[in-house]
């Protein structure tokens, strides 16, 4: 008798029930291990009406999971501005003069994470192909579908970073409901003012670093906070990591670096650390494309490369560097497990893995109605300069 999944047709005794829900956790746990933000990610201790700065921890990514919301909702962080005045000299009133009728006034910004269903699966055609299979292809489907959506789920912060949502919204939604947006705060090289004018100097290097430094310093970028340990972290592709190993004083600062904290996920994915920020390489750090342009049509997302010239847009790379809550993730439902329904007779089988989630850009906007924006204050796109290493090994797995 063929088995269907709870909340995906009938199951014939309460039994197959919790089997099925403890698969469903296992799934969803298993998911989040597998992506590179994994231990770089945390819940909203303000699950309702808390301000983002005060009320969560300083995860670059932050969740928050609402379960009794469905596809198509869209899920609310907010956040109260630090009072502000004219003048840093001049705030407040000294002495005997009237507060009175001179108060601040509190401003609330906020992001409206959309949420949306995205599905992957894995069909096992015959039941002689259970039969021949030396291994267990159930578990193989479920381990394939973990691993394939912790990808998805990854890619679609990194694309969150760039373009302002995870692409499953923006196919769902159409570009004209999720608007792509280009990031607020975009550093070219080391001191250029546009992708056109860049040149083979402005590599990821000790100079650079420092630059970044002083920037996130002077923009008040507030660093990530895990387990009692302060830092910003820059995320750049493997071929900015090698420029940045090769500058001799890069090597000599981090060749007698002691490891702190190796348990904080921040350091022991880090492959170093400069000033206040730890370098973390990903082959997902993306090539300079033209992220506001995006377009979707039929499910299907049209990105184009950005104008890099004179240098070639496949060498330039968009690297990130992330402070606190530069990512808003909404869970409508979490990652779970279901199994095929059309079965012909027990004869094919099949299993599907999906969550309803979302992930957004923390471009926060004023809470006036007036759909104005504010500064993003937690993240920064780096351009560089990052050529190709050897070209014949561009492509051994796709």
């Amino acid at each position: 008798m063929a088995y269907y999944s709870a909340g995906y047709g009938y199951a014939p005794t309460s039994a197959y029930n919790s089997v099925q829900k403890l698969w469903d956790k296992l799934l969803h746990r298993q998911v989040l291990d597998k992506t590179f933000f994994r231990g770089l990610i945390g819940s909203d201790k303000a699950e309702g009406d808390g301000g983002v700065q005060d009320d969560i921890s300083g995860f670059p990514i932050v969740t928050k999971t609402d379960l009794r919301k469905e596809a198509g909702d869209q899920i609310t962080l907010s956040l109260l501005r630090q009072l502000t005045t004219s003048s840093r000299y001049n705030a407040g009133k000294t002495g005997v003069k009237q507060l009175v009728d001179a108060e601040n006034t509190l401003v609330f910004h906020n992001v409206k994470v959309l949420i949306g269903h995205m599905r992957t699966g894995v069909a096992i055609f015959g039941k002689t192909t259970v039969q021949r299979s030396p291994f267990d292809v159930f578990k193989s489907a479920k381990d394939s579908i973990s691993t394939e959506l912790a990808t998805l789920m990854d890619d679609g912060i990194f694309f969150a970073l760039y373009s302002g949502y995870s692409f499953n919204i923006f196919r769902e939604y159409g570009h004209a409901t999720a608007v792509p947006a280009a990031h607020g705060n975009s550093v070219y090289g080391k001191d250029k003012s546009a992708l056109t004018s860049m040149d083979t100097a402005d590599v990821v290097d000790t100079d650079m670093m420092e630059r970044l430094s002083t920037a996130v310093d002077e923009n008040n970028i507030p660093p990530c906070r895990v387990k009692g340990d302060n830092a910003h972290i820059f995320i750049v592709h493997p071929r900015g990591l090698k420029t940045l190993r090769a500058d001799s004083a890069w090597l000599d600062a981090n060749a007698q670096g002691m490891p702190r904290s190796m348990d904080n996920p921040i350091f022991s994915k880090a492959d170093g650390k400069w000033a206040s920020i730890a370098v973390m390489s990903s082959n997902k750090i993306d090539s300079a494309k033209n992220w506001a342009g995006l377009t979707v049509s039929s499910d299907v997302i049209t990105l184009a490369a950005a104008t890099t010239t004179p240098l070639t847009a496949t060498d330039v790379r968009a690297n990130l560097l992330l402070g606190a809550n530069a990512v808003a993730r909404a869970f409508g439902k979490e990652s779970y497990m279901a199994q095929r329904k059309e079965d012909d007779y027990g004869n094919l089988m099949g299993f599907a893995g999906g969550s309803v989630y979302g992930d957004k850009r923390t471009d926060w906007v004023i809470d006036d109605g007036s759909g104005a924006t504010s500064p993003n204050q937690s993240s920064i796109l780096v351009y560089s300069y990052s050529p190709a290493v050897n070209s014949n090994l561009s492509a051994i797995w796709s």
